[in-house]
């Protein structure tokens, strides 16, 4: 947690390596591998996080509809589909919000989407291709960035899934985290 680099000798605490306060993952119930949907989970922690300049607090989005139309992808995946291990580096990419009218024909009827894309989906990518998430970012935020000092970032979504990384008309999917706040606040409050 609040690592930027992995595998780093760091001799000052500025981050905890999460393995060791990592209590239990909450799937949402309504997960069903190897479908698409509901794809999210929440971490409880065995002890309170500290805030450091590294570890800061993250907003989640309760919006039904995004203004924004520039989102931001952070994550330690692949940086491109031929790659066979993701990023020592933590990368952070912009990608374009994309309708789901304009998604949908971009991932047709298939057996793990078997409804297309929903409203617990968000669409994002950039499709001149170039940019993108790829293998190793699922889970991680998508988020947009906030006026507010205390809480720079607002979470939209959580990486769940793509096609091919990067390539051109290829968007991802991600879940659109204003749907689960009510599973969320059941769990956290």
């Amino acid at each position: 947690m609040g690592m930027i680099e992995k595998n780093i000798g760091n001799e000052e605490d500025d981050y905890v390596i999460i393995e060791d306060i990592i209590k239990r993952f909450i799937k949402h119930p309504d997960y069903k591998k190897p479908l698409k949907y509901n794809d999210i989970a929440l971490v409880e922690l065995t002890k309170n996080v500290e805030f450091t300049p590294f570890i800061r607090p993250a907003c989640l989005n309760v919006r039904s509809t995004l203004e924004e139309r520039s989102l931001i992808a952070v994550g330690f995946g692949k940086t491109a589909m031929e790659n066979e291990e993701g990023s020592q580096v933590l990368k952070k990419v912009t990608l374009d919000l994309i309708s789901h009218e304009e998604c949908g024909p971009y991932f047709p009827s298939r057996p793990a989407m078997k409804i297309g894309v929903v409203s617990s989906m968000l669409c994002a990518g950039f499709l001149k291709g170039g940019k993108d998430t790829c293998h190793g970012d699922s889970g991680g935020p998508i988020q947009v960035i906030l006026e507010d000092p205390y809480c720079m970032y607002s979470i939209v979504g959580v990486t769940s899934f793509g096609t091919f990384c990067g390539y051109e008309n290829s968007p991802a999917i991600y879940s659109n985290v204003s749907h689960f706040i009510p599973w969320i606040e059941e769990i956290v409050w």
